[in-house]
């Protein structure tokens, strides 16, 4: 895993360990390092030093180091990396009021760097569609491994729910045919990680609500843990039109077949590389559940052929090459060479 950061009570985003640092870890030191071409700033800033013109890299937030840094280094070339439609964020109602109020912050505290900003990485099309020339793509990386699927062989379903609270909503608009299904098989468990917010409907026996994680916590759950399908309901709204695939990689770490909503823009892509199962009406997810309960066979083939898309996208060292190229920094074995 990246490095963690603890300093000042702040921390590493698992935006930054996904998008960078999992990929980079090896390229990544302290600040002053001699034998690293990039330092590390602060939790979610770096300094990319190879160049001739060194180059100051953000992630989503602005810590103060990264801030201070623009301050006195007017000159400096600056990139930063977001992850969310963060204004369509803020006018969401179906967001919980708390997060749309950090959106509201987080934007206004990146203006200085959206307007220094040579590039801006993101990712999804509909989020590089506000930046036009700056905006570049970048894919998510797997932080912990595709897991085996003899899970899939026996035992009861395991459903887990992996969002966080700010995809509370998305949770709630399939509650009653998704307790439906669960009452009705009592055999059947969900997981979720919304602990006291999970809505009052999904208060069942055969239902675990584990109290929301930290990342560090939360990847360790991702290792240890295997379900049989992943639950990413989502409604149609122009926040979540620009979610990137993340979903796909970090249910192929639990091993479990995606079965997606409405409102994912890669739902299309995976389901035509039979990686996933689509559930466009938020009824229908008590008959398809129930398909699929009595259809073990199929959830593990979705599962397989999830396994082998994450795989596909989601290879560190596809990211890796990408940075380094993006950053001009030469591979080691170049390196030697020259």
């Amino acid at each position: 895993m990246g490095m963690r950061w603890h300093r000042g009570g702040s921390v590493e985003l698992p935006t930054t360990t996904i998008y960078f640092t999992e990929a980079m870890a090896s390229e990544i030191g302290p600040s002053g390092s001699a034998s690293h071409p990039i330092w590390r700033l602060s939790p979610n800033a770096f300094l990319i030093r190879e160049t001739d013109d060194p180059q100051l890299f953000i992630i989503r937030h602005l810590d103060e180091p990264a801030a201070a840094v623009l301050r006195q280094l007017r000159s400096m070339r600056v990139h930063y990396l977001l992850d969310d439609d963060i204004w369509a964020g803020m006018c969401d109602t179906n967001l919980p009021l708390a997060y749309r109020k950090r959106l509201f912050s987080l934007a206004r505290s990146i203006r200085p760097v959206l307007k220094r900003a040579e590039h801006i990485y993101v990712t999804s099309e509909a989020l590089q569609a506000r930046f036009g020339q700056r905006g570049r793509i970048v894919s998510p990386c797997l932080v912990q491994p595709v897991k085996h699927l003899e899970h899939h062989a026996s035992g009861r379903l395991r459903i887990v729910f992996p969002g966080t609270r700010a995809r509370l909503q998305d949770l709630a608009s399939i509650a009653a045919p998704l307790a439906r299904f669960l009452r009705e098989h009592p055999d059947c468990e969900l997981h979720t990680f919304l602990g006291d917010y999970a809505p009052g409907e999904l208060r069942l026996a055969n239902i675990v609500h584990h109290k929301p994680q930290s990342w560090s916590a939360y990847t360790n759950t991702l290792q240890r843990e295997q379900f049989h399908i992943g639950i990413v309901p989502a409604l149609p709204t122009r926040f979540n039109a620009a979610r990137s695939h993340n979903k796909i990689l970090e249910l192929a770490s639990y091993g479990a077949a995606p079965v997606y909503g409405s409102g994912l823009p890669f739902r299309h892509m995976a389901a035509e590389a039979g990686a996933a199962i689509l559930c466009n009406n938020s009824v229908g997810w008590y008959d398809l559940l129930s398909s699929l309960n009595q259809d073990r066979h199929l959830v593990q083939r979705v599962a397989a052929n999830n396994s082998r898309l994450a795989l596909r996208l989601g290879l560190p060292e596809a990211l890796r090459r990408f940075w380094q190229n993006e950053f001009g920094i030469l591979p080691a074995t170049e390196k030697v060479a020259a």
